[in-house]
């Protein structure tokens, strides 16, 4: 089980890097189309074309990622903490913050720096909120996030052993409010209370995902009925997920009509929640001979959190040098998206396999983790 927890966090980071990937096709569709058309920019005449629906299909199909990611963590959680007193599961969480922090420290670190390169200007009281929330780069988000539950994990897991239906429907019931909420902000109401309610639940706050990290401690805690569950209703699941597919791309473009707007921000709906859980279903669910390069995906699973946290400065870096050196390969997202994909997973595997192997190998977990 412990290796298809690794597969399914080496597809959680793929997933990660093809939904970014997706998110700079669009700025460069969109944002960008006056480096390669003769256009003032933002332009949306592109939208309805056959690059268009590959990056809001490839949007949807990852957007299992983040939640993937939790998921996991919490049943990593209920696994090593077993029936062991609270205070033990303390002193685990401890050791594994110190893995998260130090890496994301680092990098942030290094983003930061770029960042006063350029010519950027970091007050010092601001630096500490970034840090905290994971502002360095808008992925980062993630860790702080992360920090949080792990910090929360013996609480949960307490409740997970005395109360388990009602943490599962209780944050089941706070995640529909807030998928809810997503989709007042979709149709743009102008309601102050949706302004504070979101105010108040940024994405780096440990409320905004709550249920999946729940799930994943109360599904740690019951994996046999759970992968068993998965695997003798594996062609539903499987079939679901790829009618869920659909239904978030066609979901999409009705708010977009709806609305009367070209393009919205990406946020969060119910059909994305229920396609994230029908893919965690269908992993737990699949038999190892049907898994796609299954010792080559958990292998990317091990590394995830180093590519994790170089991913992003390098998607960045490596658009923004196109759009200076080469805006013609904007247009051409056949093009583009292999080159920001390539770049984003290989170098950060490339440069862990060399920080491993020269005299630098005790850094490697200081750098990631």
């Amino acid at each position: 089980m412990s290796k298809r927890l690794l597969q399914l966090n080496g597809l959680a980071i793929l997933a990660v890097i093809l939904f970014h990937s997706a998110g700079w096709g669009f700025t460069a569709m969109f944002a960008w189309t006056h480096r390669y058309l003769p256009v003032l920019s933002p332009d949306y005449s592109q939208r309805g074309s056959l690059a268009y629906y590959y990056l809001k299909s490839v949007d949807q199909i990852s957007v299992f990622a983040i939640p993937a990611f939790l998921a996991i963590s919490g049943v990593f959680i209920a696994i090593t903490s077993g029936s062991q007193p609270i205070a033990s599961i303390w002193r685990r969480i401890a050791g594994r913050l110190s893995k998260l922090l130090v890496p994301y420290l680092i990098w942030s670190g290094v983003v930061l720096l770029g960042l006063v390169v350029q010519g950027g200007q970091i007050p010092p009281g601001r630096l500490l909120v970034i840090l905290l929330t994971g502002g360095a780069t808008p992925a980062y988000y993630f860790v702080p996030l992360l920090i949080q539950f792990y910090l929360l994990a013996p609480l949960l897991v307490a409740a997970a052993r005395k109360w388990p239906k009602v943490l599962l429907v209780a944050t089941l019931v706070l995640q529909l409010g807030l998928y809810a909420l997503h989709s007042l902000i979709l149709l743009q109401v102008d309601w102050s209370w949706v302004t504070l309610l979101t105010s108040l639940v940024p994405k780096w706050f440990f409320v905004s995902r709550l249920f999946w990290f729940s799930l994943g401690i109360l599904a740690g805690f019951n994996l046999g009925r759970v992968t068993e569950f998965c695997t003798s209703h594996l062609r539903t699941l499987s079939i679901v997920a790829l009618a869920l597919v659909v239904l978030g791309v066609v979901e999409w473009e009705w708010l977009l009509n709806l609305v009367g707007v070209a393009f919205l921000p990406h946020w969060e709906t119910l059909i994305d929640g229920a396609y994230a859980l029908t893919v965690l279903a269908v992993v737990l669910g699949l038999p190892s001979d049907r898994f796609v390069l299954p010792n080559q995906v958990a292998s990317i699973g091990v590394k995830s959190y180093g590519i994790y946290l170089m991913h992003a400065p390098l998607m960045e870096y490596t658009s923004r040098f196109i759009y200076h050196f080469a805006p013609w390969v904007l247009g051409k997202q056949i093009l583009f998206q292999p080159i920001i994909i390539s770049i984003s997973l290989g170098v950060p595997l490339l440069f862990m396999a060399v920080v491993r192997r020269s005299p630098l190998k005790r850094s490697y977990p200081y750098l990631f983790g």
